[in-house]
């Protein structure tokens, strides 16, 4: 039986909008957006590979607002639920600017563990 320990230390990524990332409008591709989430989830993951399945499965899927060309996104993520099969990571993406943060996107990742595991205590 392992032991999860520190999974994640302070996880985040910037990603800023490019042209090869929007649409006619100038709005980010939602596919594109997935595609960063996805990115950053196995970045979480990589170093854990001894305990977690490879392939996240997006569970929950939230678009709020839009993100648009040169916009700094913000990712950020937390755990939400933790048991001995699984383990559910929410995914939060703020656009960022100087006066705040807004959110744009939250999504909720599933990554399951190759075998039971026991929590750190």
């Amino acid at each position: 039986m392992k032991t999860l320990q520190n999974l994640f230390s302070n996880p985040q990524k910037k990603f800023k909008v490019t042209k090869n990332d929007i649409n006619n409008n100038k709005a980010l591709l939602p596919n594109i957006l997935y595609q960063q989430m996805e990115k950053f989830v196995f970045i979480l993951i990589s170093d854990q590979n001894n305990l977690i399945l490879e392939n996240p499965k997006l569970t929950k899927l939230k678009l709020l607002k839009n993100a648009y060309l040169n916009d700094n996104l913000c990712f950020k993520a937390e755990i939400i639920a933790i048991n001995n099969e699984k383990l559910n990571l929410l995914v939060l993406v703020n656009k960022e600017n100087k006066k705040m943060q807004s959110l744009i996107c939250k999504a909720v990742f599933k990554l399951e563990f190759k075998e039971t595991i026991s929590k750190a205590s």
